[in-house]
């Protein structure tokens, strides 16, 4: 529940801020990139599409049960520190992949503001599921 409420507000915040700030960078626009990367580059459009989504989603729910089983069950500002690792991978691996270099600054700030929505989502989402005691679970 979690990985899915932090990503919805990881791809909300980063849409929002695109559409309203009239940002020439479209973040979505990697989907496609990810699936012909996985599945090949025969792809047609729809279907890179389609493969490119699956993963982001996955991607997003991994990192988000990682998450909940090493820090979800402490204060949900932990959340913002997972997203802001997992940014700071990606501010080094895909601009040389993507070849953005002309798009940095609003890609750099797009890609910022979409994992710290993450990371709220996830901190406080999984801080208020995961409340309950665990000593039940000791064997």
């Amino acid at each position: 529940i979690a990985g899915v409420v932090a990503t919805i507000a990881y791809d909300l915040s980063r849409w929002l801020l695109v559409t309203f700030g009239q940002l020439t960078y479209w973040p979505f626009k990697t989907f496609p990139i990810f699936g012909r990367s996985i599945a090949g580059e025969h792809l047609d459009l729809a279907t890179a599409y389609a493969v490119g989504t699956a993963y982001h989603i996955v991607n997003g729910l991994l990192f988000s049960v990682a998450y909940c089983l090493i820090f979800g069950r402490r204060h949900w500002a932990f959340g913002i520190a997972w997203a802001l690792v997992l940014e700071a991978s990606v501010l080094w691996l895909y601009p040389g992949w993507l070849g953005i270099d002309d798009l940095m600054a609003e890609f750099t700030a797009v890609s910022i503001i979409g994992h710290i929505c993450f990371g709220l989502g996830l901190g406080i989402t999984s801080q208020l599921l995961l409340k309950e005691d665990r000593a039940h679970w000791a064997v």
